[in-house]
């Protein structure tokens, strides 16, 4: 497994640090409840930008490259960012709403409703983020960003909302750059993205991303990125 894979590389490499395993459910608070954990272990460390991958990304260029993308940007957050009430006001049922996950089962409870501040802004976007070291060290110590991780309990999708609108309501609104970064193919009229193939080798060898969504384990594609990457 992903997680084996790391535990075995942690012996070898002094800079990988594994974090004690927790049940997670997708959807779920605990999603945004882990990345914060990590970012907190990390805080004792020296760097620059957190990036959260999963065992479904992989990279485009080098880790090189990554520092060359980066470094001239320092301080700019890389997230999709769309205002809920404004571009997307559909999607405020997720925090409008009482969500429970009894069993691992996302369930959405029935004609309760709950108020949101009417002195936050909310937006959501994707999942997946590159953050500034000094956004990172404000969400641990800002009492803000504690108080809106309480407004996004028995939310849903949270992953998607918490940092979006933690940042947009912060000081380092004016850092943000609405592009995460990644290249992810979604299957059409689907929220779910496609398994990405050989046949996106080149679009994924020529677009201006640094990581790629989803692939599938020892698939064709993988194997001819790992082998450019190889080259570089």
């Amino acid at each position: 497994t992903m997680h084996a894979l790391a535990k075995e590389l942690s012996h070898t490499y002094i800079n990988i640090h594994i974090l004690p395993s927790m049940s997670c459910i997708w959807g779920h608070l605990k999603q945004v409840k882990i990345a914060l954990r990590a970012i907190r272990v990390l805080s004792e460390l020296p760097w620059d930008y957190f990036v959260n991958l999963s065992g479904q990304d992989f990279p485009l260029v080098t880790q090189q490259q990554v520092c060359e993308v980066l470094l001239p940007l320092a301080g700019k957050n890389f997230l999709h960012v769309v205002d809920q009430r404004r571009d997307w006001p559909s999607s405020l049922v997720r925090l409008t709403r009482y969500h429970v996950f009894p069993c691992g089962r996302h369930l959405t409870v029935p004609i309760l409703r709950r108020s949101v501040s009417p002195d936050v802004t909310y937006y959501a976007g994707s999942s997946w983020f590159t953050l500034h070291r000094n956004f990172c060290d404000y969400l641990l110590s800002d009492p803000f960003p504690e108080s809106l991780l309480c407004q996004y309990r028995l939310s849903a999708c949270s992953d998607e909302g918490y940092f979006q609108t933690a940042i947009m309501n912060s000081p380092f609104r004016q850092s943000v750059v609405n592009d995460n970064l990644r290249f992810i193919s979604w299957h059409k009229g689907s929220s779910h993205p496609r398994d990405l193939g050989i046949e996106d080798f080149a679009t994924l060898t020529t677009c201006d991303k640094l990581f790629a969504r989803k692939f599938q384990p020892n698939s064709a594609v993988l194997h001819a990125l790992r082998e450019r990457l190889g080259k570089e």
